[in-house]
């Protein structure tokens, strides 16, 4: 039976000619669409006769590309816990599958496909939280304390568990057909000689290997214009709920749903500003940085523990408190721009971390408080402003970008290239043996480098001019990210110039270039462009996309680089209000 069910999944949603597929979705107008909706924006197809020039791609609705997406494995773990409340599920994403990254993220839903291994360990999950939700019953379904008193008052019982708990699964409400067919589930589960119990346990178990849980399914509501559909209220709600917090919706915005009031751009933007007050944004806001950055890779790097005793202890830490600082600036800093995120002159610390910061934990306020450093709260922190500038220069990311015992300029220049200016750099030529230079070559980090990669007649140095630059700006940082002003007894050189890169200038050090960075058409591109794929789940690769892009920028710039009014401005787009017309994916 569990079989055939989770069979479904595969059959359901591999199957683009399949019941129910993406081109039948005009054959009706699902709930929480008006019919007479009439388009806010683009041209109105009745109007565009045979006449008239036609239109380029920004002229219209430009939605994108988009397909059926897949829960990512953050996504699915939240949407359970807040399904049926904290504590209820006990770690549901064990038994999923390890999914990768794409462009930095676990989102891209070029990544979210379903494989017969998923199949399994979907089933797995389904199972597990069907034996954690039976035994809160009667805390999620008060009757379930007197079902198993009588036949009919269970079945009752188990409806009430349907009507309740499935609408919130699927994101919209159940039509008959599937109310029956999770009732069904119980109904076989009974004959089967079980009681109530088992038969919740059955329904559970389909919900959560049903496509209407495990993907993001949108019908649309009908043509906007002749390039895009409108969506239904509830998958803007969806769609909402999964950008800004990475789960499902909550009662008020399942509310807003059902009253038809995520119809026109005022009402979306209302309801993202009441989300963002929410904590699940802030932990949306942590998870974006984490990946995008890879702040989690300081946690399995290998260093050279003589050099810094503790430091595995801190690895944890470090990670929180880059996180918690990317937070701080979107949600509680004065100035939630681009340029605090990459120039602040201070951080979130607390007594463990205050030493490598060059910090006094005493004088700074930081004293342990219970004694677990895992407990300590974190606190803003004024830094030496000729030492740190905002988050690139954390340890979380520095110390992940490094040898054993020294600075990585190679891995930190091409982690700026990639990161915060979008320029991937090409492969290394596949006869270079990927070894760090021998102390035989310099006296210092930057000078070995140099005589390796940049040396006249290297095959190297075409490309480890730019990077090295970039790599040596940081060569003040340890390969624990603590700041050091010489080598050795040798002085650190940080000084360089950016060459055949979007951005032009030269700086003194890691300081001199984040503020230049800061500032730079280039950077707000790049970064926009790291929003847009967290956001919508996918890269920019289409004519469309870049009509979204357009309008992004210009209104990132006239917020001068303002994060939130990003967040709240890729609510408002074509591609996220707008889905490609039926049959025309």
């Amino acid at each position: 039976m569990l079989a055939a069910i989770a069979a479904t999944v595969v059959s359901a949603c591999n199957d683009p000619g399949g019941a129910g597929s993406a081109g039948d979705a005009t054959m009706s107008t699902p709930s929480g669409a008006s019919e007479d909706s009439a388009p806010t924006t683009g041209e109105d197809p009745t109007e565009a006769g045979s006449t008239s020039e036609p239109l380029g791609p920004c002229e219209q609705a430009h939605p994108g590309k988009q397909v059926f997406r897949r829960l990512s494995n953050s996504e699915f773990n939240a949407t359970v816990a807040d399904l049926f409340g904290a504590g209820v599920v006990h770690g549901p994403g064990a038994f999923l599958p390890y999914e990768g990254d794409s462009n930095g993220f676990t989102n891209n839903v070029a990544l979210l496909t379903v494989s017969w291994q998923h199949i399994y360990t979907y089933l797995g999950a389904a199972e597990a939280i069907a034996a954690d939700v039976t035994a809160a019953l009667p805390q999620l379904v008060p009757c379930a304390t007197t079902a198993g008193q009588d036949s009919a008052v269970a079945r009752d019982c188990a409806g009430l568990f349907v009507d309740t708990y499935g609408p919130r699964a699927y994101r919209r409400p159940l039509d008959g057909d599937e109310r029956e067919k999770l009732l069904a589930s119980y109904d076989d589960a009974v004959v089967a000689g079980g009681g109530f119990v088992a038969g919740v346990s059955l329904i559970v178990t389909r919900m959560f290997l049903s496509p209407a849980f495990l993907y993001r399914v949108e019908f649309g509501a009908g043509p906007h214009d002749g390039a895009a559909d409108r969506l239904t209220s509830y998958e803007t709600a969806a769609r909402l709920s999964y950008l800004l917090w990475g789960s499902m919706p909550d009662d008020e915005l399942f509310a807003a749903a059902e009253q038809d009031l995520l119809a026109t751009p005022a009402d979306i933007a209302a309801q993202a500003e009441r989300m963002l007050q929410h904590p699940h944004a802030r932990r949306r806001v942590r998870q974006f940085h984490r990946e995008w950055l890879h702040l989690g890779a300081i946690r399995a790097v290998y260093r050279d523990g003589t050099l810094l005793p503790g430091f595995d202890g801190l690895r944890d830490m470090l990670v929180a408190q880059a996180e918690r600082f990317a937070e701080h600036v979107l949600f509680d800093a004065e100035a939630g721009d681009l340029r605090t995120l990459l120039t602040a002159p201070y951080a979130l610390l607390n007594a463990d971390l205050a030493p490598l910061y060059g910090v006094d934990a005493d004088a700074a306020g930081l004293s342990s408080e219970d004694g677990d450093p895992q407990t300590d709260e974190f606190e803003v922190t004024p830094l030496d402003p000729s030492q740190r500038a905002g988050l690139f220069t954390h340890a979380a990311i520095l110390g992940a970008l490094a040898k054993p015992n020294a600075p990585a300029p190679v891995l930190r220049g091409k982690f700026l290239l990639d990161r915060l200016l979008c320029t991937p750099t090409p492969p290394p030529p596949p006869d270079v043996v990927m070894q760090p230079p021998p102390n035989e070559l310099g006296d210092t980090t930057r000078a070995r480098w140099e005589a390796l990669t940049e040396a006249e007649g290297t095959a190297c140095a075409g490309c480890h001019t730019a990077v090295n630059a970039l790599g040596h700006a940081f060569g003040h940082y340890s390969a624990f990210g603590g700041y050091m002003t010489d080598e050795q007894g040798v002085a650190i050189d940080a000084a360089g110039a950016l060459v055949g890169l979007p951005v032009d200038g030269e700086f003194a050090d890691a300081i001199e270039l984040m503020n230049l960075l800061a500032d730079e058409p280039a950077t707000r591109a790049c970064v926009l462009r790291q929003y847009f794929r967290h956001a919508y789940g996918r890269a920019d690769t289409s004519a469309q996309d870049a009509c979204t892009m357009a309008e992004l920028a210009a209104r990132f710039t006239a917020t001068d680089g303002d994060l939130r009014e990003l967040l709240l401005a890729l609510t408002q787009t074509d591609a996220f209000r707008f889905r490609p017309p039926a049959g025309g994916r």
